[in-house]
């Protein structure tokens, strides 16, 4: 979360977004990510006036929304978003599902990358593209298998 952070200072608004899982607090301030800022002002949680929109992956952007109207918890990292099990605090419990947002032409070695990186960590990677035909976000689960 260290590339286009906003900084929250209006404490009625940190405390909304505590409740919500949204942002992290540290020693100077109240933090929040692009993609988190963005989806806050779209769905009028907090006032644009407050938060400037900025420019992110429009496919990332778009499985964030998702996941997040569905009722889950959304981490986001450079690779991967991060979802957690619905009515689980993130600060507190491990991602039941690390997602890797691909788009069209895809490499085969980048989704082999995001497989071992999953399995380091003991979690499902669950492949994540948008379908260009009716918009509706399309999910593949890869696992490894020794024989």
């Amino acid at each position: 979360m260290a590339i286009g952070l906003t900084r929250i200072s209006d404490k009625s608004a940190i405390e909304k977004l505590e409740e919500l899982g949204i942002g992290k607090r540290a020693a100077n301030g109240y933090f929040i990510a692009a993609m988190e800022a963005n989806y806050l002002v779209a769905k009028k949680i907090v006032s644009a006036n407050s938060i400037k929109k900025q420019k992110v992956d429009s496919a990332t952007y778009a499985l964030y929304c998702y996941f997040m109207d569905l009722g889950y918890q959304v981490r986001i990292n450079k690779d991967f978003l991060r979802v957690y099990e619905r009515g689980r605090r993130r600060q507190s419990d491990v991602p039941a599902w690390l997602v890797k947002v691909v788009g069209q032409g895809a490499k085969f070695g980048m989704l082999l990358d995001g497989l071992a990186v999953a399995k380091n960590m003991r979690k499902q990677l669950v492949i994540a593209t948008i379908d260009a035909k009716d918009g509706w976000p399309r999910f593949y689960s890869l696992n490894t298998k020794t024989f």
